[in-house]
């Protein structure tokens, strides 16, 4: 009852929605709490979420801007490397550019601290063989299994498959299997290379699986003078360090082209996110982000930190196709681990709902259609996507639908109700 004030730190952070039943977003809870209890609510964000600053804009929110950083720093300096120029013109290894090497080269030299971000663990994407052109994947999900050199293991990042790596393709034992694409821990070798009497840190969901582990490696980079910290998304947001003078982003690219509404922002938020780890402290900061894709729009307006023109450019096109802030989104998923079970029971709620004549004014039915990740832990999954426009008549058909179905469809059928999906993986 005394409760007078509730903050929501990093309100636009994903990992705010539960990802398992009951399927709720804390940011909105915060928000019904605070107008039950008349208490005041604040959303803190230097990249808020789209929903949020388009109602700040509409006035349902008070909007209270900071235009500087505390107390008065200068925020980076960003710099924006087309690897498909540099590599053309300059060489440079494979993941590092020329000019980030230069860089980071030049700020160890000066006792100073870097970043590198990279949110992609492994070493390498997956394997491929030369001849037939076989790719390794997991016996449970439709993915192709990471590799991770330490322990020689082809790893499934959703289900947590496991098998040794081959020495020859499976398919037509060719002896000359490649490695594609990067993660972390090839990143990590390229740097021990490449600075081999500077401290490499690793922070990723492999090296921080014990308790304890993510604040150890962070109180060891803290300490260490000259040292790099490497690491996915966790190590974008939140960090306070002084001596980091340089933040390099190893690939700008890699949420960039997934099929996600929100992938242009959520692309935005981590450049623009990392880009403040820069230049904390009395000295100033530099920014490297290395992209093939230098032209997009997110990542062009993440370089000039300019967060207003990204909103109107986001927001323009969510207006165009009418998702949220213009819709509210439900993701409706149907699991089963037998193909044919699951396609039957999302076409079967695609007849029940477009035979109301609510489908095409309020409602808008997209699917059915395998989601983008079709097999996961051995369960196949499509889905149908509902965007809805109106008021209450839509949200009380759409749960007269859903609670008819429930009772007709098969037992091995699993139906997830997702509103307001933070993914749609």
């Amino acid at each position: 009852d005394n409760l007078g004030l509730i903050v929501v730190d990093e309100e636009h952070d994903p990992s705010y929605k539960e990802s398992v039943m009951p399927r709720y977003h804390a940011r909105e809870a915060a928000v019904q709490l605070a107008k039950i209890l008349s208490a005041t609510l604040v959303l803190g964000s230097a990249t808020p979420a789209l929903e949020s600053m388009y109602k700040a804009r509409k006035g349902e929110y008070r909007l209270l801007s900071l235009s500087t950083r505390v107390p008065g720093r200068k925020l980076p300096q960003v710099s924006l490397i087309d690897l498909k120029q540099e590599k053309k013109e300059r060489g440079g290894s494979d993941l590092l550019s020329s000019t980030l090497l230069t860089e980071m080269s030049d700020c160890l030299g000066r006792g100073e601290q870097g970043i590198l971000f990279l949110n992609r663990r492994g070493f390498a994407n997956f394997l491929i063989c030369s001849r037939c052109g076989h790719v390794p994947k997991c016996r449970n999900c439709d993915i192709s299994l990471t590799f991770h050199k330490k322990d020689r293991l082809l790893v499934c990042h959703h289900c947590y498959w496991k098998e040794g790596a081959p020495d020859l393709c499976p398919a037509c034992r060719n002896i000359s299997l490649i490695l594609m694409g990067a993660g972390t821990q090839r990143v990590e070798e390229t740097l021990q290379k490449g600075f081999p009497h500077n401290r490499v840190i690793r922070m990723d969901a492999d090296t921080t699986r014990s308790k304890l582990a993510h604040f150890r490696l962070l109180e060891e980079f803290r300490q260490e003078r000259g040292a790099i910290l490497l690491g996915t998304q966790m190590i974008t947001k939140g960090l306070h360090f002084p001596n980091v003078t340089l933040v390099g982003v190893v690939s700008a690219d890699t949420a960039l082209n997934l099929p996600d509404f929100r992938a242009a922002e959520r692309t935005f938020q981590l450049l623009t996110q990392v880009s403040g780890r820069s230049g904390r402290g009395e000295k100033e900061g530099k920014v490297i982000v290395q992209s093939y894709n230098p032209t997009n729009y997110a990542v062009q307006l993440a370089v000039a930190q300019d967060y207003d023109s990204f909103y109107e450019e986001e927001v323009g096109k969510r207006e165009d196709l009418g998702y949220p802030p213009f819709s509210q989104i439900i993701n409706l998923i149907f699991l089963s681990k037998d193909r044919q079970v699951a396609e039957e029971g999302s076409t079967t709620l695609k007849k029940m709902l477009g035979g109301s004549r609510l489908a095409g004014e309020g409602l808008e039915i997209l699917g059915p259609a395998p989601c983008p990740l079709p097999r996961v832990k051995n369960f196949y999954r499509w889905h149908i996507i509902i965007k809805m426009k109106g008021d209450g008549q839509e949200k009380n058909f759409i749960r007269e639908v859903l609670s008819s179905f429930y009772r007709r469809k098969k037992e091995e059928l699993r139906l997830v109700v997702d509103v307001d999906p933070v993914w749609i993986m």
